[in-house]
Parts: C-alpha cells; structure tokens; sequence
C-alpha cells in the first residue's frame, strides 16, 4: 500500500504540459491530475473496501458498454454505504474508457479511511460517497469545500494575440453549447488565420445534472480557463465539470461536435446577437405572413400541433439502466418478440416497468415511435399507462406501469393455471371487452392493436387487466370500418387460441356485447375448471 501511494504521489506532482502526445490520436496517457480523499473517517475499513469493490465492480461493467460514457453505482449493504460515480470524455473508445477508469480506481483507492474521495484525469472522473446527493448537485455536499482548479501549460504559443482570439473564441462558444446538448458534451476545434495551428477544445458537464447546473458551472469553468492563453493548453476541473483546450490534438478531427445549432440559441458575442435578432424578426413576420395566408385557406384541426408525449416523462438512459441495476437478469420480468422487461424502482420509491427493444430488431426505432406515439395520450382503466421513455441511449426504452401480478398467459398455461376464481375470470373478460372498445370506438382515432394474445394482458393487484404492447398497433382511417384479419404480429399455437377468435371475427364496428361474447370466448379454456357446461352459463 506503502508503495502505490508514493507512486501516485509522483505522478501527481509530475510536469502535466508535457504529456501530450504530438500526433493526431486520442491521448491514452491516464495520469491523475488530482486526487482528494474526504474527512470524515469510516466505520470500517474492511466494511468500506467491500462496499467500494462491489460499486467499482458495477461501474466497470456499465463503462464497457459501447457508447457509454456515464455510469453511476452503490453498495448500501454495509454500515460503510457506498455511492459511485464514474465519467469518460466521449472521444473514447470502450476499452480506453476502461483503460482510464481502472487508472482512477488504483489512485482513489489510496482513501481508505475515509467516507468519499475523487479523482480527476484527462480522460475520465471517478468520485464515490456514503450520499446520493452529488449525483443531482455536485457541490450539493462536500466534506472540504474547494473552489475550482486552473490548470495552464507552460509553453507559451508564439503569435499570442490572435491566438488568445481564437481560443476566447472557442471557449465561448463550447461554453455556450455544452449545456444545450442532449449529453452535456461538446468537443470542437478553431483554426488560426494563418492556417497552420488548430485548437482542440472540449466541455463536459456530469451527466446527471441539469441544464442550470451545468450551465452555471461552464460559465465559471469559462472565467478561469480564459485566464490560461498564451500556454499553449489548459485546463480547469470542477466537481460538476471539464472544460480544456490544446494546441496539440488529443481527439481525433472526426470525433467534433456541429455546435452551429446550439450556438443559433443564443450566442455570447455581440454580432452574433445582431445577426441573430436581424434574422429572427424577418423570420417572425415571415411566420405571421404565412399563418395569416394559411387561416384564410384552411380552418384548423381540433388539437392540431399537440405535443404527442404531453404528460409522460423523457428519461435519460443512464438512470433507467442504473434503477434496472444494468439490466440484470434477476430483474427480468417478461420476455417477448421485441424485447425484454425490467422491474425498476425510480426516484427511490416509484416501482415501474421498463421495456427494452431489442438491440437487433431492425424497426426498433420505428416500432418505439409508433408504441410511443399511440399510448403517450391513451388514458383508460384497461390499456397499459405509459410514463416515460427514453431514447438518447443504445437502445430505445419505454417506462410502463408495473402490473405485480404478470401476464394472463401465467393464469392460462403457466404455473398459476387453474387458479382464477369466476369472478376474477369474468372481470378480466369484462376488462378486456371495454380496452378493445376503447381503442376502436372512445378514441379519437380508432386503433387497432393487431397482436391481442395472453401474454400481452397484464393483471394488476386485482386481477384487473391491462392490455398492453401497443408497438404493432396501426392508426385506421375513419372512412375503413372493416381492416385485414391477417396475422401481424406473434405467430400462435393451438392453445393460444385468444388471439386466433379475436383477430378472425373481430372488427371495430362489432357492439360492445358481441366484443364481449367474443372475448368470453377467446378466454374459453378457462371453462375446464370453473363450470364444466360452458363458461357464461353460471
């Protein structure tokens, strides 16, 4: 142990403008630049390096994920508890994030005695706590208050006023961008006039955070590090975020940010601000010209330009996969032709369901758009809520209500056959009978789900169902009372027969009572334990 901190030691205090590499390739040298252990002593250290391993572990696991750059984890099984974040700049491939993370874990891990420590390098960030807080707030809670670290190179660029311009220049508007980006990250480059430097700029806010947070951090970052030019790199770290410039390349030129849209938002410099007020007036009496020609030819829809997620909530990836503990197995609920589902708990008390396409389900983007689209604005007691998505990850996620009880299919052929009572068996009928009616008749379009089967109705705490899985449901034209009875969804067995009657007899013009005679008998297997003569004769 001795040993590692002197090497550590070392390496902190080693020549940081000097450890860059001269090519154009991504710098894999994964020196700490600084390192701080906590105050406050920990229980046990025994206690404390089970709960770290465990995080660290956890953190790892999720770093290796292609285009994963945000990783947050914990241990709360000690008395010692553990809350782990972890952060690699996004020019990194898999194995250098991991690279870098395993750096940081070998430096931090010299804080044994205390309750939370960080770490900074070039490429990655690693900080761990006994609180939560930090995940929202990074200055929310600290054991040591401490303001922001500059750090400027020591060789100085020779044409130092323009370079000064330049670099102004581009810290501003990275400063400006970052914020307004989906993932808080933005790597650009500026060249001098003179065509033979170009600077190499990122910032990089923690993912967690929100827009004001980080927003708030950039400009402080922003105010330190314009301090640096004429050193030839800089950079300043800060608990929230990470904002640095090079003359020498440390990411590649295909791996920019096209931050013209951000910067469109609202520019710091003077001219764009006029140029940006000149364009928009002329755009909103453009706007006003055409509404007024348009409101002569045309008179509006009802609810036309409604917002299609109103009411449901956009989640970042990086909290679904933490909540879903990195999509273990043992939190896998059900399993289907498109993907899989996770019990979750969000916001430490909310248990939910997240559903996850497949990664190679080649219409995965446009199946989750049409499920998102139909059922973000479906409010009924039997067709499954949506109450989020997410879609800014790897793979497409939807956040649905957790139905404790699982799906009928359970009740039908699996390990509960037999168990249903007639009352819970003529409620589900009932249930079922009123989400088709819904969907072909209350709606404001009429829906037709078209992959209505056993499994895609889930049972809540009352065995009330809820039908669910709406990614091969299609809108029908008001005009078409009758649609094809071809499959489009799951192929079925014999047994499976739900789905068989409903789609084969079934259209959107049937009465509620024939939709109900149909469902009672789509549901006819439950017969052989209930009455014997036939299903609805009790």
């Amino acid at each position: 142990m001795t040993e590692l901190v002197v090497l550590v030691i070392l390496l902190m205090i080693s020549n940081l403008g000097t450890s860059q590499s001269n090519n154009n390739n991504t710098n894999t040298t994964n020196t700490p630049i600084r390192l701080s252990c906590g105050i406050n002593p920990v229980t046990s250290s025994s206690s404390l390096f089970s709960s770290l391993d465990s995080t660290i572990t956890e953190l790892r696991s999720q770093l290796w994920n292609k285009d994963v750059y945000f990783a947050r984890a914990h241990d709360l099984r000690s008395l010692d508890l553990v809350y782990g974040l972890a952060q690699c700049r996004n020019y990194l491939s898999a194995a250098q994030c991991v690279t870098c993370f395993d750096a940081a874990v070998s430096a931090i891990k010299t804080c044994s005695s205390v309750t939370g420590a960080y770490v900074f390098l070039d490429n990655c960030f690693l900080r761990f706590e006994n609180y939560p807080e930090f995940y929202e707030d990074p200055q929310a809670k600290m054991d040591v208050k401490i303001a922001p670290t500059l750090i400027c190179g020591n060789q100085l660029a020779s044409e130092t006023t323009i370079f000064n311009q330049i670099v102004g220049e581009l810290l501003s508007d990275i400063r400006v961008a970052t914020p307004r980006t989906s993932n808080f990250y933005v790597a650009s480059t500026k060249r001098l006039p003179s065509g033979n430097t170009t600077i190499y700029a990122i910032a990089q806010c923690v993912e967690s955070v929100t827009q004001p947070i980080c927003e708030q951090c950039m400009n402080i970052s922003y105010n330190n590090l314009n301090s640096c030019p004429p050193s030839k790199e800089g950079r300043t770290l800060d608990f929230g975020c990470f904002l640095r410039y090079s003359q020498t390349p440390f990411f590649q030129d295909n791996q920019t940010t096209n931050i013209i849209h951000f910067l469109s938002k609202g520019s710091s410099r003077k001219l764009g601000m006029i140029i940006g007020a000149s364009v928009g007036v002329g755009i909103i009496l453009l706007i006003i010209a055409s509404s007024l020609r348009y409101k002569l030819r045309k008179k509006p829809k009802i609810d036309e330009g409604k917002h299609e997620l109103e009411g449901v909530k956009a989640y970042k990836y990086t909290d679904l996969r933490l909540a879903t503990h990195n999509f273990k197995e043992e939190y896998k609920i059900g399993k289907g032709g498109y993907g899989e589902v996770f019990k979750a708990v969000l916001d430490n008390k909310n248990v939910v369901a997240v559903k996850k396409l497949h990664d190679g389900y080649g219409k995965s983007k446009l199946e989750f758009n049409n499920e998102v689209k139909l059922i973000s604005n479906i409010r009924h007691r039997n067709l499954m809520q949506l109450l989020g998505w997410s879609s800014d990850g790897p793979q497409v996620l939807l956040v649905l209500e957790y139905m404790p009880q699982g799906s009928l299919d359970r009740f039908l052929w699996g390990e509960k056959r037999g168990t249903l009572n007639w009352k819970q068996r003529f409620d589900i009928m009932v249930g079922i009978a009123r989400g088709l009616v819904h969907l072909h008749e209350e709606f404001h379009v009429k829906i037709i789900h078209r992959d209505i089967k056993s499994n895609n109705i889930l049972l809540d705490d009352n065995f009330q169902p809820k039908i669910a899985d709406f990614g091969l449901a299609r809108d029908q034209p008001e005009d078409q009372s009758h649609v094809s009875t071809l499959f489009a969804g799951t192929l079925l067995n014999n047994k499976c027969n739900i789905e068989a009657i409903l789609h084969q007899s079934m259209q959107p013009t049937d009465s509620y009572q024939t939709k109900l005679t149909h469902t009672a008998l789509a549901l006819w297997p439950l017969k052989s334990s209930v009455v014997g003569g036939g299903l609805l004769s009790t």
